[in-house]
């Protein structure tokens, strides 16, 4: 994070309102459990700059052509990240001095995309089909020997000015890499975007005042959290710490998300009235159909039904407020 956001932030704590703040309009009102938020026009931010390495540009040009590529065997050919191998294999354990798993199934995987094992993987690299691997570190004791039975690779098509217009609506090569390299920087954009806009939320709320209401709302969201594990554990018969451990998560973490949304939310609603950014209902269903597509679903009504109204305003709102806070404070 700019340490500059949270210099500015603790020199800048505006008090806004004691105790509970209520908003009534027309036939609504609005809560906020704010006693004091900071300076969130104050932050200074540096603009993200994003660039884009050759790499990057030949790994989402392969993303693009995946589809239309065919798989040919390869024989005379080293073997490189990307190709798909299959392989059979045993596993010696130097402590119990035996081989403790052996398979004559062809078991197949991609390499370099950690299927089977990221070592592994490497280590197959630049060895051709038929050799015949040994004493591959697994883990601490144990060991991989395997004969690497077959490999195929993705090839891919011509980019001739048919094949472009008919796939991807350009004419020429030098289009299909601007709009590969515009696509790139766009998702690189977006998620160094949501770091910083993240990095500006986090320290508003830590330098912002809330009533009571407010934690108790971060308790009821936490325990809403803790109950959608406990849920997922039961359909694979693991226990609550077991599914924590599985996303790599502890209690005190999982509270600290639930702070860190409840807060999102309440300062979102805080800066969408303060500064007149609540969209109309059209602006809204544009919202809610963009936040449909960038999450894979077909329409807004299998959104709703998968995570519900309250969630979904929750995330279209907060990222009005991103928005907002960026534009407003990044350095011109």
């Amino acid at each position: 994070m700019n340490k500059g956001i949270l210099k500015n932030v603790m020199v800048s704590i505006a008090t806004v309102i004691i105790g509970l703040y209520i908003v009534s309009c027309g036939h609504c009102k609005y809560e906020s459990y704010i006693i004091s938020i900071c300076d969130y026009k104050n932050l200074n931010i540096e603009k993200i700059n994003i660039e884009v390495t050759p790499d990057e540009i030949i790994e989402e040009k392969k993303y693009y052509l995946e589809p239309y590529a065919t798989l040919e065997n390869i024989e005379n050919k080293t073997i490189k990240s990307g190709d798909i191998v299959s392989v059979k294999y045993s596993l010696y354990d130097s402590e119990k001095k035996k081989i403790v798993k052996y398979t004559n199934l062809n078991t197949e995987f991609i390499v370099g995309e950690n299927e089977f094992d990221k070592d592994v993987e490497r280590k197959i690299i630049g060895h051709n089909v038929g050799d015949v691997l040994t004493k591959i570190p697994y883990n601490k004791t144990q060991y991989v020997t395997l004969s690497i039975l077959r490999a195929k690779e993705s090839v891919y098509p011509k980019l001739t000015s048919d094949f472009l217009y008919e796939n991807f609506e350009v004419s020429t090569e030098k289009q299909f890499n601007e709009m590969v390299e515009n696509e790139v920087k766009k998702v690189k954009f977006e998620e160094r975007f949501e770091d910083v806009t993240d990095s500006l939320l986090k320290s508003i709320i830590q330098h912002s005042k809330f009533s009571d209401r407010f934690y108790k709302n971060v308790k009821e969201r936490y325990q809403e959290i803790i109950d959608s594990y406990i849920s997922y554990g039961k359909l694979y018969n693991l226990s609550l710490d077991e599914v924590l451990q599985l996303y790599n998560l502890d209690y005190e973490t999982v509270y600290k998300n639930a702070e860190f949304n409840e807060g999102s939310w309440e300062v979102a609603q805080y800066i969408i009235r303060n500064e007149k950014l609540k969209p109309n209902a059209k602006e809204y269903t544009r919202l809610l159909d963009d936040y449909a597509n960038e999450n894979g679903y077909s329409s807004e009504r299998e959104l709703i039904k998968d995570n519900g109204k309250k969630y979904v305003k929750e995330q279209i709102y907060i990222k009005i407020v991103k928005k907002f806070l960026y534009n407003y404070n990044v350095k011109k």
